[in-house]
């Protein structure tokens, strides 16, 4: 009787515990999902942030999840920059993916990013229709703070004079369009002096009070061309005192950068230059540089092996000491030690006299 009694108790016991139990489990769950579920409901910066971490493949992906994020994606912060980068299979199709997302959210761009990789030939008139599309969006819907345009070179050199002078043109629209622009580069694009003046120009012209920031590296085509008998369009070439807020400027030396500096320029605190010149010339030109740029503080100079003529430069600052100059950064590159370089000795005693007269001065070999 008694062992009976203790099996229907021992029983309701374990019933009773597992109900408990289960009925824990189920709110444990029921509290998880609550949890999980307020992922959706994440504020607009913390999702913002989460956003500009991510690369856009990914951006868009997380804009899947759910219908907060989605409008999230639609943030200006998320569309704040962006990089025009096409891969072969959006360049090999006629409508470009990435052109819906421009038609809808280009507005919003600030900081523009343009590189024209390598891709097969037979896509180079495809590319180019792109690219003619997506400069047409932005110069109809969008003010830039910024743009790059990177490694045009090679695609500049494949396509044939048409297609070059139509996609010049469109480039010189879409900056006449711009009149916000304070930071603009042109890095490994290589022109004719003609399109390097036009583009200049027009640049001047839009954003002449806004532009702080100017990098033309490996800008122009044909250095060695004797460009100076084209006058009519030498003469249209802007001067760096045209530009009154510019502060820093970064290129390398041709007739452009010497015809750009032949006018004092009040506001420029910053020259980054690649000297590939003969450099007997390195002297006149820094110092005829430093009088146009009164209030230059900090010059960055690539000098490319053979160097001579660093240690008259040196020698010429000692003797007249630049006055507002504050740093001066020297870097010589293709060179296998520093034998390679004429006066080195003399060269690292100037640089100590220098330092010690208060202008910080370094030279760095580029082994």
């Amino acid at each position: 009787m008694g062992g009976c009694l203790s099996t229907k108790m021992d029983s309701t016991v374990r019933f009773l515990i597992h109900k408990r139990l289960t009925k824990t489990i189920e709110s444990n769950e029921k509290e998880d999902c609550e949890k999980q579920g307020k992922w959706s409901e994440l504020p607009s910066l913390p999702l913002e942030t989460i956003y500009s971490f991510l690369r856009r493949k990914d951006q868009v992906n997380m804009s899947l999840v759910c219908r907060s994020w989605s409008e999230g994606y639609g943030s200006p912060s998320v569309w704040n920059t962006f990089k025009f980068d096409l891969t072969e299979s959006q360049i090999s199709r006629n409508t470009c993916p990435v052109m819906k997302f421009v038609h809808k959210y280009s507005s919003m761009f600030r900081h523009v990013e343009i590189l024209s990789s390598r891709f097969h030939n037979c896509l180079v008139k495809n590319w180019s229709r792109h690219f003619v599309e997506f400069l047409k969006i932005l110069s109809s819907k969008t003010q830039l703070t910024s743009v790059k345009f990177v490694y045009f070179a090679n695609y500049l050199r494949s396509i044939d004079t048409p297609t070059y002078n139509n996609i010049c043109r469109e480039i010189v629209d879409f900056l006449a369009s711009q009149r916000h622009l304070k930071r603009v580069e042109f890095d490994y694009c290589l022109f004719n002096f003609p399109e390097c003046v036009e583009i200049l120009r027009k640049l001047t012209e839009s954003s002449r009070e806004s532009l702080m920031h100017l990098k033309l590296q490996y800008f122009l085509r044909d250095k060695n061309k004797n460009i100076e008998q084209d006058s009519n369009t030498a003469q249209k070439l802007p001067m760096l005192a045209d530009l009154p807020n510019l502060r820093t400027l970064d290129m390398d030396y041709s007739f452009i950068f010497q015809n750009m500096v032949s006018r004092q320029s009040t506001a420029i605190q910053t020259v980054k230059l690649v000297w590939e010149e003969p450099t007997e010339h390195l002297s006149s030109t820094i110092n005829n540089l430093l009088k146009s740029c009164k209030k230059l503080k900090c010059l960055e100079l690539i000098i490319y092996s053979p160097s001579s003529g660093i240690d008259v430069l040196l020698e010429s600052w000692l003797e007249n000491r630049p006055e507002s100059l504050e740093e001066v950064i020297i870097e010589v590159s293709d060179v296998d030690d520093e034998y390679d370089i004429p006066d080195w000795i003399n060269i690292r005693k100037y640089v100590s006299l220098l330092n010690k007269a208060g202008l910080k001065i370094s030279v760095y070999l580029d082994t």
